[in-house]
């Protein structure tokens, strides 16, 4: 299933599946086998639960962290996609299409530095794709969606169920919507992509759309065993356009890729019933087409599709009835549909399109945008902003002409069930100064406000609401000097020059922030970063009183909040270490800048050298990244490093100590080349070494060092199993890879005798590693005797033992590895 497919279930489009794929046998453990057969056929709920078992079992399963990422991706839950794809960023196992839904994900729960940090870096890798440069830029100017938050309010109605609500539509007496809710005739077994019921259609009805009193479902004329979604009514035409799986007249009729895609169909009201649907003429078992959204004459209708030549992956399309026949769809073109996904349109009198998108960027998830059809110079959407957009997805907007209200569908924290219809009026308000808190994005209550005209003696003051605001009047194309104090915040004082005109509504927004330490802990002899250690913060200026306290994190670095021209003592303890301390004093306006500490600290090491230690690939030369050094000293003690870009790492060895020097990485080799012991010999101030890693490839061959067997013997000595575990650690590390364990001898004694000894002793070391979790169909056991002799100490020729030792080998050729 492509990614299409995902967002077009995911946001609620009803993804239309009939679960009929095969799956190939993998080579896995039963409970993993299982759970990538549920993942193939889109049941990720189900899947995810066998993976979270398997991951408990081995964290180390590249494939099963893959597949949990894209589970929890396709079932909407941010932060477990975020968790799952940092960790398949970490192994280095990410398309780099992941590094776009990390940033997402990162997004939508909050972690607004980080996500702009991995746009940026999808925007490098995939220049043509603006999507990075957008949601980058939307991140940079977040405080700009918050502009008219003040003038619309926002409530979730009454309607509402604990299952999915959504996707409302005007109707005669109320409106239409989509939902999950179980009161179906038919007896419907659960989704299995999300483990939620299929969808129906219903009609809720009152007075008018702010009482509605009763909510029913269309009959079953409408309403099949599979979904139905998003509709609209034209009344003009008496004509209801609703949207549903391929299913028409009792059969499902399925892509070549075996999907049940989406279709449009048209209905209308007659008697107590409807009429038999007909499906629009452009649909298609190929593509989906879905969402439509009728215009004023019920002869335009814009809808939603991922057929071919598309900008993304579902863009806006429009299609006008002409001699009663639906012309050849149009796409909108990149003014509006970009590379993600467009989806869920309402067009008010025919000129204004309201539509969901996650790929113009915004404040997370999908957001609403609107667009004038009918100007020429207005070249991309603009998103509405808070609070009818949030953090989560939010879509489906729809008002009536002249009314300054109407519905939405949001998945927002604090709803009733998973989607939820919001109703929202929007009441336009005097100017007003909106201060806001620049870092937590949010409105400062209790500012004291004050603004002039420049060059007069006049001053006005104010004190902002709950929503950061104070109104006020301000003359067009003028220049004024704003001040403003709030506790806690350096005094700011800005020029601000009046739009020309100055609209009703429109506010100035005055960004304060809150002056910060910044700290960075570190070891001022080795020149490395100190972690863990407790640091304190004592204000001076209130008697010394303890304000905060912080733990450095693995870089050294720690933050404090700071309250303006307040002095301070700030103190970092280290178990081992000297306490060390600095005294400083905190910004008094917001033209100074925030406060940096570095606290060095440590003990003098005894005489020794500079360990200066490059990695690079067996085969290649290339410098090894990222590769695990290991470096143990005399007393047991382990310290860890990691290479950099040029396969580089530097540390010091106290003059005197022996010490054992492992590297390993995941997708190479650890071999006697990877590993040596040293000795700082006296007097000795550098030291520069350089160690191998063989890089594991289809069709290379690695000779095991340190396997040996007693005489005529093929049992599994102690040495031998722990180069064999080793091994094992390698397959796990890499669940792709499939290998034949060959077992070698000398030519001394009869061939038939060394072929079969071999194969025994290839067959044994075979057993051990499955015996450790290995999958048997990873591995094959195979015994050469002395038919691939390395020299020619072949029968009847005398040699050292030395050579017949190089015959006497086992070795790993790599058969399949990804």
């Amino acid at each position: 299933m492509n990614s299409t497919q995902n967002i077009l279930f995911r946001f609620k489009i009803i993804a239309m599946l009939c679960l009929l794929l095969g799956v190939k046998a993998s080579a896995q453990s039963p409970a993993e086998r299982r759970a990538n057969r549920l993942f193939e056929n889109f049941s990720y709920e189900p899947a995810i639960e066998l993976y979270e078992y398997v991951i408990r079992k081995n964290p180390e399963n590249r494939s099963v962290i893959r597949n949990l990422a894209e589970s929890y991706r396709k079932t909407n839950n941010p932060a477990k996609t975020a968790q799952w794809l940092a960790r398949a960023i970490e192994v280095g196992i990410n398309r780099n299409e992941d590094i776009l839904y990390y940033a997402q994900a990162l997004e939508m729960i909050g972690k607004k530095e980080e996500a702009t940090k991995y746009f940026q870096k999808y925007d490098q890798l995939m220049g043509a794709d603006k999507r990075g440069e957008r949601f980058a830029k939307s991140l940079t100017n977040y405080v700009d969606l918050f502009m008219e938050s003040g003038q619309f309010r926002v409530e979730n109605i009454r309607e509402n169920t604990k299952d999915a609500d959504f996707s409302p539509a005007f109707y005669p007496g109320g409106l239409m919507l989509v939902s999950e809710r179980g009161n179906s005739a038919y007896i419907k077994s659960v989704f299995p992509w999300n483990n939620r019921r299929w969808l129906d259609l219903f009609v809720s009805t009152g007075e008018n759309d702010s009482n509605l009193t009763s909510t029913t479902r269309l009959p079953d004329r409408i309403n099949s065993k599979y979904h139905e979604g998003p509709v609209s009514y034209s009344p003009e035409r008496n004509m209801l356009a609703f949207t549903r799986n391929n299913y028409f007249d009792g059969k499902v009729q399925r892509s070549s890729d075996h999907i049940n895609k989406l279709s449009i169909l048209f209905t209308s009201p007659k008697g107590k019933g409807w009429t038999k649907p007909v499906k629009f003429a452009h649909s298609s078992a190929e593509y989906s087409v879905g969402h439509p959204a009728f215009g004023k004459q019920g002869t335009t209708m814009w809808f939603i599709s991922d057929m071919p030549g598309g900008l993304g992956g579902t863009d806006i399309y429009v299609s006008r009835l002409e001699n009663d026949v639906w012309s050849k769809p149009e796409n909108l073109g990149p003014k509006v549909n970009s590379e993600g996904n467009e989806m869920f349109p309402f067009v008010l009198n025919d000129s204004l399109l309201y539509f969901a998108s996650n790929g113009w960027g915004g404040l997370g998830g999908l957001d609403i945008f609107k667009f004038n059809l009918q100007d020429a110079q207005q070249t991309k959407p603009d998103n509405i902003g808070s609070p009818v957009n949030s953090s989560g997805d939010d879509f489906g907007l729809i008002m009536r002409p002249g009314a300054r209200s109407g519905f939405f569908t949001s998945n927002r924290e604090g709803g009733k069930g998973n989607d939820d219809i919001y109703r929202f009026t929007y009441s336009p308000r005097p100017g007003a100064i909106l201060v806001i808190d620049q870092d937590e994005v949010k409105p400062i209550s209790r500012a004291n406000v004050s603004w002039k005209l420049e060059g007069d003696s006049i001053v006005k003051e104010g004190i902002t609401d709950l929503e950061g605001k104070t109104s006020t009047f301000l003359k067009p194309c003028q220049w004024y000097q704003i001040s403003v104090k709030a506790d806690g915040y350096p005094e700011k004082v800005i020029p601000v020059q009046t739009a020309c005109p100055v609209k009703p509504g429109e506010e100035i927004r005055i960004l304060v922030k809150k002056p910060k330490l910044y700290g960075n802990v570190f070891n001022k002899y080795l020149n490395t970063d100190i972690e863990g250690a407790a640091i304190q913060l004592f204000d001076l200026s209130t008697g010394g009183k303890e304000v905060g306290s912080a733990t450095s994190d693995a870089k050294g670095y720690f933050k404090f909040i700071l309250y303006p021209c307040h002095e301070y003592k700030v103190v970092a303890r280290k178990e081992g270490l000297p306490e060390v301390s600095r005294i400083f004093k905190a910004p008094c306006t917001d033209k100074e800048e925030d406060v940096a500490v570095k606290l060095g600290t440590g003990i003098a090491p005894q005489r020794g050298a500079s360990l200066q230690v490059y990695i690079t690939d067996e085969q290649s030369g290339a410098p090894v990244a990222g590769a695990r050094v290991s470096v143990l000293d005399k007393k047991g003690d382990v310290n860890d490093y990691l290479t950099d870009d040029n396969g580089f790492f530097e540390t010091v060895l106290l003059e005197g100590n022996t010490y054992k020097v492992d590297s390993r990485r995941v997708g190479y080799f650890s071999t006697s080349k990877s590993k040596m012991d040293i000795t700082v010999a006296k007097g000795e101030r550098k030291i520069i070494k350089d160690l191998k890693l063989l890089k594991l490839a289809e069709g290379g061959t690695i000779a095991l060092e340190g396997i040996f067997y007693d005489l005529a013997k093929y049992d599994i000595r102690p040495d031998a199993a722990r180069v064999l575990d080793y091994v094992v650690q390698v397959m796990n590390e890499n669940p792709s890879m499939k290998i034949e364990l060959g077992s070698h001898t000398d030519a001394q004694g009869s061939d038939a005798d060394n072929l079969v000894l071999s194969d025994k002793r290839a067959k044994a070391a075979a057993e051990y590693i499955i015996s450790k979790g290995i999958q048997a169909d990873r591995i094959t056991g195979k015994g050469y005797g002395e038919t691939r002799l390395k020299n020619k100490c072949g029968n009847g020729v005398k040699c050292p033992d030395k050579l017949h030792q190089e015959n006497r080998r086992t070795e790993i050729q790599i058969l399949d590895f990804e």
